[in-house]
């Protein structure tokens, strides 16, 4: 079989890395393929699933992390008159009835590591297995999605060809998650890194006002402020409320931009990134977790009012701006800020390594070379001669100006913090002001902590001390003039002296001194018995909740896990029947709870 015939089904020449693949996989080897973002990776595992398809051998697994891109994928294979399938939240009963009847003989049925294992009973045989966007098994394998963690026991299960494809993997990577998939010498391919119509600029700047503004002038020089804007712009944020707010501002300064993330509902998430997709709205801003394998030709500008995590992320989100080969920009504006907030992020245990794409990140914020050759280095692509594109090669001493300034900026600050922090230090409240404390406390409707007290007292108009009625309070901001840590300190003075009260113990708070938190009751409190495994099952919903930083009842209501404990299922279709349960919770958490399920007495 000709390279050329192998493109044939695609009408497309293969390139020599994707026909190298190809040919590994029909031998019967596995591989690790490491292109850039639309350097061709799944034309490699297609051209090989095609050949197996006509061949008999049964369709090729494909394990990837997003629905959005299982659809995209689909549908341009069927396009093409190629047989295939995808199992996900989106489809009903009837669907997924469907999608099981057709599975077998498809070219290639997609699926999410959560959902593999249910899907593998319904299939006879698998071709291949292939694992796309494969750096999530080492940056969400270790704590987001560990399903990720457990793809190595599917490839053992399975013992067929195993490709694995990402657009991001430093050599240090490429050996991990040869290793997390339990891959068996595979052959590595390492594609040039180099997109030479994509120009980089990276800024230090402080300040999220200054960040916005920056993001706001870049729309504006290209073109997107006027009736006919050039292509598409993606602006990326970290966390929901930051999204929300960046979309605000971008809209009321004249930019007609949509904004999706996941604490949206599902109705104005499809339709805010229809109408990006679709090019009704040429500005999308969005989290990080929007955009993987999304193919379009026309994003001129990513645009970064936050640093992500790491330099991979950045490298994988920049990307997706100039796909078809068009000129093309993309700019990232960080503050240390930023470092502290994915530190936070990640939380004690970051995975394997995330903390080296973290500081490479840093170490190019802060470099002044060419910053594609820096990308590449990192990322061990062949060595190439500096790009002539990006901001560091075009402008080198304003990268230098700029990057000095953000350095002075931030020693400024700290400066000024630590002078302030001497000079509150030295506060210390009147007689008079404690008296103010002191009234306070006597008008709270229930018990709260010292921060909480401290910032009722310096007029906060933050939600939650509006749910506990502080505004209406006659004292309320009555010592905003005196900072929060000599605020504090009255109130441990105020404690200590017994005019004030604590309450709790694994959370303290404050109270008046003598005065009941609520009128006693003669009738003794009844504890209620927990049955075993509903105990267990709650723990489980508390641990997923904080890990998505969920409410616990988004993961599971207290009926759906005393459902769980009395149908006891023990597959995927089994876990749909329960009450509550439904796909997209099946598809999230069945392996987890299936397993739990399975471990119970």
């Amino acid at each position: 079989m000709t390279d050329a015939s192998l493109g044939e089904p695609f009408g497309r020449v293969p390139r020599p890395l994707q026909v190298a693949a190809a040919r590994r996989l029909l031998a019967g080897g596995d591989g690790l393929l490491v292109l850039p973002t639309g350097g061709g990776k799944s034309l490699a595992w297609q051209m090989a699933a095609v050949v197996a398809w006509r061949e008999g051998r049964g369709p090729t697994l494909v394990i990837s992390p997003l629905l959005a891109l299982m659809r995209d994928q689909v549908a341009a294979l069927e396009a093409l008159g190629l047989p295939a399938v995808h199992f996900g939240s989106d489809l009903d009963a009837a669907g997924r009835q469907r999608a099981r009847e057709r599975a077998g003989g498809c070219v290639a049925v997609f699926v999410s590591p959560e959902s593999a294992t249910g899907v593998l009973r319904r299939l006879a045989r698998v071709a291949f297995l292939v694992v796309d966007e494969a750096h999530c098994v080492t940056e969400w394998g270790h704590q987001f999605r560990p399903e990720y963690a457990r793809l190595g026991s599917l490839r053992d299960h399975l013992g067929v060809p195993t490709l694995a494809m990402t657009a991001t993997a430093t050599p240090a990577a490429r050996a991990d998650l040869a290793t997390a998939l339990h891959l068996r010498a595979p052959d590595v391919w390492v594609g040039s890194l180099r997109r030479p119509r994509l120009a980089y600029a990276v800024t230090p700047l402080l300040g999220d006002r200054a960040r916005l503004q920056a993001a706001m002038d870049a729309l504006r020089d290209a073109g997107f402020a006027g009736s006919t804007p050039p292509g598409r712009a993606i602006v990326y944020a970290v966390g929901r409320a930051r999204v929300t707010s960046v979309a605000r501002a971008i809209r009321a300064a004249g930019f007609d931009a949509a904004h999706t993330h996941a604490g949206r509902t599902t109705g104005a998430r499809a339709k805010a990134e229809a109408a990006f997709v679709d090019g009704d709205r040429p500005v999308l801003v969005t989290t990080s977790a929007w955009g993987m394998g999304v193919d379009l030709p026309d994003v001129r500008l990513v645009l970064h009012v936050q640093a992500p995590p790491t330099l991979e992320a950045w490298v994988q989100q920049a990307g997706r701006a100039g796909r078809a080969g068009e000129p093309a920009s993309a700019r990232l504006w960080a503050s240390p800020a930023d470092r502290r907030v994915a530190e936070a992020l990640w939380g004690p245990t970051p995975g394997p390594g995330l903390r080296a794409g973290h500081e490479a990140l840093w170490d190019l914020v802060d470099g002044l070379s060419c910053r594609a050759v820096a990308i590449e280095a990192w990322l061990g692509g062949e060595p190439n001669e500096p790009c002539g594109v990006c901001d560091a090669c075009v402008d080198p001493e304003g990268v230098r100006t700029r990057r000095d300034a953000a350095r002075k900026g931030a020693k400024e600050r700290r400066s000024s913090a630590l002078a302030k922090r001497s000079d509150d230090a030295g506060v210390t409240l009147t007689e008079a002001e404690r008296d103010v404390v002191v009234a306070f406390v006597g008008q709270l409707r229930r018990p709260v902590g010292r921060l909480a007290l401290a910032g009722g007292l310096r007029g906060s108009r933050a939600r939650a001390l509006k749910r506990w009625g502080f505004e209406a309070i006659p004292e309320f901001g009555a010592l905003q003039s005196r900072p929060v840590d000599a605020v504090v300190r009255a109130i441990d003075r105020l404690l200590g002296e017994g005019r004030l009260e604590r309450k709790g113990r694994k959370y303290p708070t404050v109270w008046a001194a003598g005065r009941p938190v609520r009128p006693k009751s003669g009738t003794p409190k009844v504890r209620k018995v927990v049955e075993p495994g509903f105990a267990t099952l709650r723990q489980w919903r508390t641990s997923a909740a904080r890990r998505l930083r969920w409410k616990p009842y988004q993961v599971a209501t207290d009926a759906t896990l005393k459902a769980l404990l009395a149908a006891r299922p023990t597959d995927l279709a089994g876990l749909l029947e329960v009450p509550g349960m439904g796909p997209k919770r099946t598809e999230r958490f069945g392996a987890a709870l299936l397993d739990l399920l399975s471990r119970m007495p």
